[in-house]
């Protein structure tokens, strides 16, 4: 603060001078232009001078901090655009294998869609042999039952029929041999 405030004092002076002299010789006539001139000059210098000796080690330390800032911000970005980079390649390689597994998966599900549809259609052949064999059996099986009603049948229409033959061609005499028979074996079996 000191070295601000001896700055400015040095920065005043050569002005402050230059008023007092224009002030004692504005009676007297109107200074030299070439003092006025070298005056100016010689102010300009003392300025820039003393802006130079007190600014340039701030001014040094401003830039430099202001260098390290940016070389820091740069380098964290180069850090950042690194990762991004690596992200970028580690999803790009991903979506690579995400497309070759996709493609695999297709393959292997059409392979089992495949194997499955020839599974199935092996199976409806067994089934309809299987079938056809079941209902062979059937239709054997209703032929025999058909055929051992139809047996029944003649042998009871038979039976009916000799019965009543029977019934028509037995005397009363004959009726009665026979229940004599009859109850004669059935005391012999009793």
């Amino acid at each position: 603060m000191s070295q601000f405030i001896i700055s400015i004092f040095v920065t005043l002076l050569p002005a402050m001078a230059l008023a007092a002299g224009a002030e004692h010789g504005g009676h007297h006539g109107n200074p030299s232009p070439d003092k006025g001139l070298i005056w100016a000059f010689l102010n300009a210098a003392v300025l820039f001078f003393i802006l130079f000796k007190v600014a340039k080690q701030p001014t040094k330390d401003f830039f430099a901090a202001r260098a390290k800032e940016t070389a820091a911000k740069i380098n964290e970005a180069k850090k950042v655009f690194d990762r991004t980079n690596e992200q970028f390649a580690q999803i790009n390689g991903q979506l690579k294998n995400a497309s070759k597994e996709t493609a695999d998966l297709m393959a292997t599900v059409k392979a089992e869609g495949q194997t499955e549809k020839t599974r199935l259609i092996e199976a409806a052949k067994q089934l309809s042999v299987r079938l056809t064999q079941d209902a062979g059996r059937i239709v054997e099986q209703d032929v025999q039952r058909a055929k051992a009603a139809i047996r029944a049948e003649v042998v009871k229409r038979a039976t009916e029929q000799a019965a009543a033959k029977i019934k028509s061609s037995l005397s009363a005499d004959d009726q009665v041999r026979l229940s004599h028979e009859f109850v004669t074996l059935m005391k012999k079996a009793g």
